[in-house]
């Protein structure tokens, strides 16, 4: 499940052109196998990034929208979370929304998606919206950059919807983190119509998600269709999963991210995170730490280097060459 782009690179200019043309983005990457690989989900939604904030503009959208989360904010208050995780939250639309309408609201709210762009309209909306405490950062599902039972609550909103095929690698990566309770909603072959069960034939999307969770060991608290459904032909279901004898553990390095690549703690600077475990510095973005397996950069002796920069007069921050005056 490769999150990086075909060799030669990808021609944006075609995709720009395709997505203002209304065409499937997904649909014109999906590989030979007929599956939405990770890259293909992340151009395709990098693409779309603003759309989803200009949308909720619309009142009847506004409207279904705080519906939707304010039933999310009930079902997670339920469990009087101190710590949550939304998978896939994009421009943080849905997260902001639940977090402000809980009655509890937790100390540490994390929110996690493929497309660096949605993030940045994600991280002006907390801005514009001013829900501080919610902190966003880049990472793959398939290989959340998180330690182990981090979480009370993890939560997902049509964010699982387009990784047919990897049911069961994704959840098991959102089962590990999770040291409590999972709170699914995304559209449903099981219980949807047929409109439904076509559409999720078609776009190759996931299935069998409450199975999934008990093979994993989880206890299925609720499974039913979501209502009101807002697309009768791509009916979502509610999955409530526990985790039994789970605990969320402590954060001994003062946040939840571990490296993708060996599952190292990680230590934080100004401007990266650093595992000595396995020498690799992640950058960090406009406030959103850069966590895909991919954003790697070898350096094992970062953080002392670092330092030494710190302090050489005249320094300036990411300085790059002079440009040429032609004297």
């Amino acid at each position: 499940m490769s999150a990086t782009p075909p060799r030669g690179g990808i021609d944006t200019a075609l995709l720009r052109r395709l997505y203002q043309e209304k065409r499937n983005i997904l649909e014109y990457l999906r590989g030979a196998e007929g599956r939405n690989d990770a890259f293909a989900i992340r151009a395709s939604y990098d693409m779309q990034a603003g759309s989803y904030t200009e949308a909720i503009k619309d009142p009847v959208l506004a409207r279904a929208n705080l519906a939707a989360t304010a039933e999310l904010a009930r079902i997670l208050d339920a469990y009087s979370p101190h710590r949550i995780l939304h998978v896939g939250t994009g421009e943080a639309i849905t997260l902001s929304h639940v977090v402000k309408q809980m009655r509890n609201q937790p100390a540490h709210c994390h929110g996690l998606d493929l497309s660096l762009s949605r993030l940045l309209v994600g991280q002006r909306n907390l801005v514009d919206w001013a829900v501080p405490e919610i902190r966003l950062f880049l990472a793959e599902m398939s290989t959340l950059p998180i330690r182990d039972n981090a979480f009370e609550v993890v939560f997902s909103s049509h964010s699982l919807e387009p990784n047919g095929g990897k049911e069961a690698e994704l959840l098991a990566e959102i089962y590990r983190v999770c040291g409590g309770h999972i709170v699914l909603r995304e559209p449903s072959h099981e219980l949807g119509n047929a409109a439904t069960r076509a559409h999720i034939e078609h776009h190759g999307y996931v299935k069998g998600l409450a199975d999934e969770l008990r093979k994993l060991g989880a206890e299925i608290i609720e499974h039913r269709l979501w209502e009101p459904n807002e697309n009768p032909n791509n009916q979502a279901a509610l999955i409530i999963a526990r985790k039994p004898g789970a605990t969320a553990v402590a954060w001994p390095e003062g946040h939840p991210y571990v490296s993708p690549i060996s599952g190292g703690p990680l230590q934080v600077s100004r401007d990266a995170y650093f595992c000595p475990t396995d020498g690799l510095v992640f950058p960090i973005l406009a406030g959103i730490p850069c966590l895909l397996p991919e954003n790697g950069i070898f350096s094992s002796r970062y953080p002392e280097l670092v330092a030494r920069l710190a302090d050489a007069p005249g320094l300036v921050a990411g300085r790059c060459a002079e440009p040429d005056s032609g004297r």
